[in-house]
């Protein structure tokens, strides 16, 4: 049964990954690895601020050694493939957030483990008992399915929207997953304070420390610094999932699995309300002024060429006239064009005949 669970995880993840990377302009994308400061920053807070808010979490409140050692897990893991769809959803910048995902899956396969390894001993005094191929399988596994998506979207544009369609269907049916296999023998709805408490605070804290980070010390634009703020605080707590489940004891695995599983719920519930609080403050491509429904359901990301987009939908839906008409949006890489003036023609007959 658990070689099962473990199975379906990585099928399941595979495909999410594949198909939201595969919504994903490829243009707008090589673009914006050009911008590689924001990356970098982005990158350094996912791997050094985020897994020492793990720690710390986990030391302040002694949580147990499952808990902790899989909380650090949680926080060392990479950017989740949900975090795109948020930022397109609420038009932060989800080139960059492609971007970022797809740089911290691929060092993940070397920095997750190092991470996972370091804080766990100076928290408890001892390693993960894992196997490390275990443990990299499934990062490398979210590594290539990044690039098949993105090398289906190059080839065939015009399906992105069914690459769109596959990666939500399978990042919901993972959700569900998670749910059943944690509430199996430890159900998540019956654990101590301290386990909410711990969970949720390097969550909360990840949000406001990278934006702020983002926006003081890297002078990003605001919808770039926006989708720093979500791509680190949303990890892949579908990997963190996979490694509980292969790399735990059978008795350990479905308390182990609680983390990742309250870590997803509580991200869900932070990260709209930060993201409401950044439309209203005019951070996000987005106009404050424009009506909720068209914010949330009208794709408002610049594009190199508008009319190369021949998705019947992206992320958030179709273009909105104000992201395809007004090429003035808050997006540095993105040149306003010259304005074409029409200059009257003055050579009449009366300027001929005098030449």
């Amino acid at each position: 049964m658990k070689l099962f669970f473990a199975v379906a995880a990585q099928a399941l993840l595979f495909l999410l990954l594949a198909g939201l990377s595969g919504s994903v302009d490829t243009d707008v994308l090589r673009q914006r690895f050009r911008a590689r400061k924001s990356i970098i920053f982005g990158v350094a807070c996912q791997f050094l601020i985020l897994p020492f808010l793990g720690f710390s979490a986990a030391k302040a409140f002694d949580l147990d050694p499952v808990y902790g050692i899989m909380l650090i897990t949680v926080t060392s893991s990479p950017g989740g493939a949900f975090s795109n769809w948020w930022c397109s959803t609420c038009n932060a910048d989800l080139a960059l957030s492609i971007a970022m995902t797809t740089c911290s899956t691929i060092l993940s396969c070397g920095l997750t483990p190092l991470n996972m390894l370091f804080y766990s001993y100076c928290a408890y005094g001892e390693h993960l008992s894992i196997d490390f191929l275990q443990l990299v399988q499934p990062v490398i596994l979210g590594a290539v399915a990044i690039l098949v998506g993105l090398l289906f979207s190059y080839c065939f544009p015009k399906l992105r929207w069914i690459w769109n369609l596959i990666g939500n269907i399978c990042g919901a049916l993972l959700i569900v997953l998670n749910v059943f296999f944690s509430s199996k023998k430890d159900p998540i709805w019956d654990k101590e304070a301290t386990f909410y408490a711990s969970v949720a605070l390097p969550c909360t804290c990840s949000v406001v420390v990278a934006f702020l980070l983002a926006k003081v010390s890297n002078r990003v634009p605001a919808p770039e610094a926006v989708a720093i703020a979500v791509e680190v605080c949303f990890q892949n707590t579908g990997l963190a999932m996979a490694i509980a489940i292969s790399s735990f004891p059978e008795r350990e695995a479905s308390r182990a699995a609680g983390v990742p599983l309250f870590y997803a719920v509580f991200q869900v519930l932070v990260l709209p309300i930060f993201l409401l609080v950044a439309w209203r403050l005019d951070m996000t491509y987005a106009s404050k002024n424009e009506r909720i429904w068209r914010v949330i359901f009208l794709n408002h990301q610049p594009a190199v060429d508008p009319t190369k987009d021949v998705m019947p939908f992206s992320f958030s839906g179709p273009p909105s006239p104000v992201a395809v008409g007004n090429r003035d949006v808050k997006d540095p890489i993105v040149k306003e064009q010259e304005e074409v003036q029409i200059v009257p023609v003055k050579n009449t007959a009366t300027d001929i005949e005098k030449t």
